[in-house]
């Protein structure tokens, strides 16, 4: 170990280092220091240049010597030694810094942190509603910031081809009726050897065919949240409305009234 005289006084090791840390301790600036600062700050000065000074003391307290004739190695001791970002302090050295270790404890926070960050949300919480064909919007039931639920209707939507596509469903659907009477006598006809398998082959192609339309038009309607039974009776809608898929709040309305929407045009952002 490496020893230093001051004064007529041998210190080594651990010694020479809390000796050095009260002497600057004892020092004039750091008297002024005191003087001129809060206790507490220099309660946390004085920590730290007792921790630089014990920095690199030996953890175990035994002496190293450099020709391995020390206790540690005559004995065949194998002593793990501190890293450059370490600080190791034997039993002695925390009882002499006063040194207690207690669990981590659950408090509560004194007070408020503030601070600026951004919120996501997962994917199923969050909805663009845009239109199920390109119409224009003729009415607007919500606003940004208003909370809404599954269903609500949010805004009316009006278009030539709204009449168009109810038109065709209700004459489909006419021709259906006629189409599977038609097909129901031409199975029996065909059971009984009366009529050519190739007509009857024909009648059935052109009944699933009819009938397939007619599905089609009735999801679509459907999907669009109008009452297919109504428009069998030839009572038309004159605009469609566009519904809330989910529950939560209005983040965002990007249509005006009389705009024209496309199927890819978001009208509305809600999260939940």
């Amino acid at each position: 170990m490496n020893a230093s005289k001051t004064t007529g006084i041998t210190y080594t090791g651990t010694t020479y280092r809390l000796a050095l840390a009260h002497l600057i301790a004892r020092s004039e600036p750091v008297k002024k220091y005191m003087m001129n600062r809060k206790a507490c700050t220099f309660t946390c000065f004085l920590t730290f240049i007792t921790s630089m000074a014990l920095t690199g003391c030996n953890p175990t307290g035994t002496s190293t010597d450099p020709h391995g004739k020390g206790n540690g190695h005559a004995h065949g001791h194998t002593h793990h030694h501190a890293s450059a970002n370490e600080v190791q302090l034997t039993a002695l050295q925390c009882s002499t810094l006063q040194m207690k270790v207690k669990p981590v404890a659950i408090r509560n926070l004194t007070a408020f942190v503030e601070a600026n960050g951004r919120l996501e949300v997962p994917p199923q919480s969050e909805a663009a509603v845009t239109a199920m064909m390109g119409a224009n919007i003729t009415g607007i039931k919500v606003m940004e910031g208003d909370k809404v639920m599954k269903g609500q209707v949010l805004a009316f939507l009006s278009h030539p081809d709204l009449i168009e596509l109810q038109t065709n469903y209700a004459t489909h659907w006419s021709q259906l009726q006629y189409m599977e009477e038609e097909y129901g006598r031409q199975q029996h006809l065909f059971e009984e050897k009366v009529v050519p398998d190739q007509a009857f082959r024909k009648t059935e192609a052109d009944y699933f065919s009819l009938r397939g339309r007619v599905k089609g038009y009735e999801a679509q309607l459907a999907l669009m949240g109008l009452n297919v039974q109504k428009i069998r009776q030839a009572d038309l809608y004159q605009q469609a409305p566009v519904l809330c898929p989910i529950e939560g709040y209005i983040r965002k309305v990007g249509v005006k009234i009389g705009q024209y929407v496309a199927p890819e045009h978001t009208l509305f952002e809600v999260v939940n």
